[in-house]
Order: C-alpha cells, then sequence, then structure tokens
C-alpha cells in the first residue's frame, strides 16, 4: 500500500467518530483497507492481519464519542473483529474448494479463454477467486458480498449482485458453473437448457427436494428425479450435476480423478440407525481411549 493511499486511510480514521456499538465503522473501515491493500489473493489473506497492523500503529487517530472508551478498549475492539475475520478469510476455507476448481478447469471449451459465470460463490466468493487465476474472464453473481467490488475487481473477478434467474442474460458466457449455488439450482438448468449454454453444479444439501433423506448433500438424491424433466440431457455423478458437449463417462472420470469417493446414503431404517448410532458410540469411545494414552 502506498503512502497517499495510507494517508487518505489515516484522515478517515481521524475524522469519523467510532463508539462501542459501532461495529459497522469497524467493518466499513476494513472494506476501505482492502480496496488499497489487496492485489492477490495472498494480499487478501493477509488482509486481517495487516489490518489490524495498521490500526495499531494509528490508534492515536481515532475518535470517539464516549469518553469511556479507552484507546486500551477501542484495541480490544478492533483486535477482536480482526480475529473474527479469520473464520471466514484464511487459506484453509480457501483451500476447500480447489478440488472444484481443479474439476472445472479440466471441463472448459477453450482453456483459459473460456468466459465463465461462477453463480453463488458465497459472501467470501473463493472458487472465483481461484477460478481467476487461471481464466481470463470470469464473472461471479451473488446476492452479497463481503469484500467489494472494487476489491474483487483487483483480483480479476467481475462480479455483480443479483439473483440467477431463468432470464438471466447468458450472451458471451461458455460455461455456467457453480459450488452450492442453493437455490439457483433449477434457474441454472432451466436457463441454459433454454440457451444451450454448458453447465456443471456441485449440489449442497440445503435446497435438495425431500424426496429421500435429509442428509442428500452426499448426492443428487431428489433432483435425479425432478431435473430430468426440466434438461433431458442432464447428467449425475456423485454430488454433480452437468450437461456439457462431452461424453459423460469423460467427465465422471474427471471428478473422480479430484474427489474421494462418497459413500451414496440410503433412507434410513430404525434399525440401520441404530446401528450407525452404535458405531459411532463405539468410535467414540476409541477415539477418548486413544487420547488419554498419549
Amino acid at each position: 500500500m502506498n503512502q497517499e493511499s495510507e494517508e487518505f486511510l489515516k484522515n478517515f480514521i481521524s475524522t469519523h467518530n467510532i463508539n462501542s456499538y459501532d461495529g459497522f465503522y469497524i467493518k466499513d473501515l476494513y472494506r476501505l483497507f482492502m480496496d488499497y491493500y489487496v492485489t492477490n489473493i495472498d494480499s487478501f489473506l493477509d488482509s486481517p492481519d495487516k489490518f489490524l497492523e495498521f490500526c495499531m500503529q494509528n490508534i492515536s487517530l481515532f475518535r470517539n464519542t464516549e469518553r469511556h472508551l479507552s484507546q486500551e478498549r477501542l484495541a480490544q475492539l478492533i483486535s477482536s473483529y480482526a480475529r473474527d475475520l479469520h473464520q471466514y478469510i484464511s487459506r484453509e476455507r480457501l483451500n476447500k474448494h480447489i478440488s472444484y476448481v481443479n474439476i472445472v478447469k479440466e471441463l472448459t471449451p477453450f482453456g483459459s479463454k473460456t468466459k465463465l459465470l461462477d453463480v453463488g460463490p458465497g459472501r467470501i466468493p473463493y472458487s472465483s477467486m481461484l477460478l481467476a487465476k487461471d481464466f481470463e474472464k470470469i464473472k461471479s453473481m451473488d446476492s452479497v458480498y463481503y469484500p467489494s467490488i472494487t476489491t474483487l475487481n483487483k483480483l480479476g473477478i467481475d462480479a455483480t449482485f443479483g439473483y440467477f434467474s431463468k432470464d438471466t442474460n447468458l450472451n458471451n458466457i461458455d460455461l455456467v458453473v457453480g459450488q452450492a449455488p442453493c437455490t439457483a439450482f433449477q434457474a441454472i438448468a432451466e436457463n441454459c437448457a433454454k440457451t444451450q449454454t454448458p453447465y456443471f453444479i456441485e449440489a449442497c444439501g440445503c435446497c435438495v427436494p425431500e424426496l429421500k433423506n435429509p442428509r442428500a448433500d452426499y448426492e443428487c438424491f431428489g433432483w435425479e428425479e425432478i431435473w430430468p424433466a426440466i434438461d433431458s440431457k442432464i447428467s449425475f455423478h456423485k454430488a454433480f450435476m452437468f450437461n456439457l458437449n462431452l461424453p459423460a463417462n469423460e467427465v465422471k472420470s474427471i471428478i473422480n480423478k479430484h474427489i474421494f469417493p462418497k459413500i451414496r446414503l440410503k433412507p434410513y431404517t430404525s434399525k440401520k440407525q441404530s446401528k450407525i448410532q452404535s458405531f459411532l458410540q463405539n468410535a467414540d469411545e476409541m477415539l477418548e481411549k486413544s487420547l488419554y494414552s498419549l
């Protein structure tokens, strides 16, 4: 971050009041800090610590409207906020998306030139960040982002706010992808079938039709019975649903290469439930004994 940016942030701090209930102020200050500090994924992951460091160095500049809010208490508030950020901004969270992104990279029709739309990547769009490293044009669509659009643009993401619908414009999009895009499932299938746009989606459990069992996030339970009526060319494998210009077996082979096999769950019966509970209880006891022996 250059000196001009630092001076701007210092001026912002010194001209805005803060109080002990003003979490929004600290949040906005952090987003503003990201706009000036973040240039790539590494600096984004590093930003909570750098934000805390910057604030501590300039703690004397903060103005507050409460006499009892000492610099020590203010430092505690900022430190607590920076610590909370690590729950959402971390390399561990980023790494959870690597397997999915590696699959997408092998499925794209035009390599790095492929124009992608990443639907529902979340408040911290990790999948879009990783895809932007390998693709020249990556669009991202979600209703809420934690980083500002300015920061996301610096990370190579053309981010837009909104909900994907069956009428979303897919002109100049070569492939629609989404890692657990939740309520956008059906709209993606309808829109892509209508516009003949290839798509590759990983399902989650929050919006799976309740035709099977509630732990359906391990497989495409429910959708296997509903989605073919929306798109007759759809294929399923593990937790993935897709309609691509590739043989289904080839796509399944690529998925298997990057994803550990997942057991397909069947509807529970009271007998099966009892066996599972017994197994889990034994596993807990074994774990406790092993820890005790350390």
